[in-house]
C-alpha cells in the first residue's frame, strides 16, 4: 500500500504481458476504461472506478484496505478530483497485453497523466505499474 497510494494519488491529480496483436478494438477498449475512470473518479463513485481496475490489483486493495472501494475513498477523500471532469484519453500505445493511455486536460497543453491499462482475463483494465513497464 506504502508504495500504490503516492503513484495513484500523482496520477489521479495531475504487468507485463505476453504477445498478442493490436488492433483498432483494443484502442478503443484502453480509451472506453480510461474514460470510464476519469468519469467514475470525478464524480467519487468509487464502486464504478473499481470496476475500470485490473482484478488482480482490486483483489490486492482488499487484502491490504478492506476493499478496493475503501482504499480510493481514503486516498482521495481530500483530493480535488473535480479537476477530471472533462478529461479525455488521447493517444494509446500498446505493446502486448500492457497499454499506455495518455490523458488530456481541458485547457491544459500537453497530456496531464498517463495511465496504465492490461489485458486480464481478455479484457483492458487498468493497473498501476512503475513507468519503466508503461509503452
Amino acid at each position: 500500500m506504502r508504495r500504490v497510494a503516492p503513484l495513484l494519488t500523482v496520477a489521479l491529480l495531475a504487468g507485463c504481458g505476453g504477445g498478442g496483436k493490436t488492433s483498432t478494438g483494443d484502442e478503443q477498449a484502453v480509451r472506453a476504461v480510461a474514460q470510464s475512470y476519469l468519469d467514475a473518479v470525478a464524480n467519487r463513485d468509487w464502486k464504478a472506478v473499481c470496476a475500470t481496475r485490473a482484478p488482480s490489483e482490486v483483489a490486492k486493495f482488499a487484502r491490504v484496505g478492506g476493499s478496493c472501494e475503501k482504499v480510493f475513498a481514503a486516498l482521495l477523500r481530500k483530493q480535488p478530483v473535480g479537476l477530471l471532469k472533462g478529461a479525455r484519453p488521447g493517444a494509446v500505445r500498446i505493446k502486448g497485453d500492457v497499454a499506455g493511455v495518455d490523458i488530456d486536460r481541458k485547457g491544459q497543453a500537453g497530456k496531464a497523466i498517463t495511465l496504465a491499462a492490461v489485458r486480464e482475463n481478455g479484457d483492458w483494465k487498468l493497473k498501476d505499474l512503475p513507468d519503466g513497464q508503461v509503452p
